[in-house]
């Protein structure tokens, strides 16, 4: 593997050799295919797995592999604080997939980070934001921020904002856009699905792409619901970001909901035999590993209706007695 790419990714290159070895990445494809390689190793080896909320372990690629950076002794000279940390949350280990390396002029690289349905990610941004990302997301952002800090987000995720009052931190989503200059904010952007931005600390404001002089301010403890072009603000419920501690609430919410969200956290298909369920009104707080049949078999305590799981299909149905 060439030593450039270890001193690149340390910031060690000169102008010059960084220049040149940035247009022998874009010219040589197994250049390109070390890079990329090397990408994925570096954001690796920070990397935390959590077993539950009391014990954590700790990984070293480097520790792991170390025949390999003896041969590159310049690797341990890499300020690794400096690269993205991802914690990956639950009993599976999510997958960082770094799916969209490209290098341009600016030099700058994109990486996504992927969260499997069922489990949570931790990830800290460049500039020092921390951001959580919910089952089945995906968050995409810069390997270094230029004069605005823009990430994407599909899916869930949390974000306590990094201070910079001269760099604005803007979250694309589902063809909204979120400004702010420091604060804590919710954003819920699933496919298919309204988005809604919450806004826990400080002040957001909340716009159709391009379009941000139309845009709505919002103000603590109030969620954006945008549906198309139409947006609302309502009060938000304060448990609404407790799916980060691995809780799910449900506040006055239809079995309809309620069976929508469990599918989304348990990767599992849940139909209903009798229309009437979808009515069925619910509030209650779990713990994610309560598991996906404990609560359901909590909530029809109250509303009195049959559970058949049918493991094989990864499929459970409800029904009427």
């Amino acid at each position: 593997m060439d030593k450039r790419i270890f001193k690149y990714l340390a910031g060690e290159l000169s102008k010059e050799e960084k220049e040149r070895f940035v247009h022998d990445v874009n010219t040589n494809e197994l250049l390109r295919h070390d890079v990329e390689s090397a990408m994925k190793m570096e954001a690796l080896m920070n990397m935390v797995l959590r077993s539950s909320d009391k014990n954590v372990q700790y990984t070293s690629f480097r520790g792991a592999n170390k025949k390999e950076t003896d041969k590159y002794p310049e690797i341990k000279k890499i300020n690794w604080w400096r690269y993205i940390a991802a914690v990956l949350v639950g009993a599976v280990m999510c997958y960082l997939y770094l799916d969209k390396v490209s290098f341009d002029k600016t030099q700058v690289a994109m990486q996504t980070l992927t969260v499997p349905v069922g489990q949570r990610a931790k990830l800290i941004l460049p500039d020092g934001t921390e951001v959580w990302a919910n089952s089945g997301s995906k968050v995409t952002y810069p390997s270094m921020f230029g004069q605005e800090r823009n990430v994407k987000v599909e899916g869930e995720a949390l974000f306590y904002v990094a201070k910079d009052p001269e760099h604005p931190f803007i979250v694309t989503a589902n063809n909204h856009c979120v400004k702010a200059l420091g604060t804590i904010f919710n954003v819920e952007a699933y496919k298919d699905k309204e988005s809604i931005v919450t806004l826990i600390e400080g002040s957001v404001k909340v716009y159709e792409v391009n379009k941000e002089e139309s845009g709505v301010v919002l103000q603590p403890n109030y969620k954006l619901v945008c549906n198309g072009t139409l947006m609302s603000v309502e009060v938000a419920n304060s448990d609404v970001i407790e799916w980060k501690d691995g809780m799910i609430v449900f506040t006055k919410q239809s079995m309809a909901e309620i069976i929508g969200v469990l599918q989304k956290r348990f990767n599992v298909t849940i139909k209903v035999k009798n229309n009437a369920i979808n009515d069925f009104v619910y509030s209650g707080k779990f713990r994610q590993d309560d598991g996906v049949e404990t609560i359901l078999n909590v909530i029809s305590r109250v509303h009195h209706f049959k559970i058949e799981h049918q493991k094989a299909q990864q499929t459970i149905y409800l029904s009427m007695p």
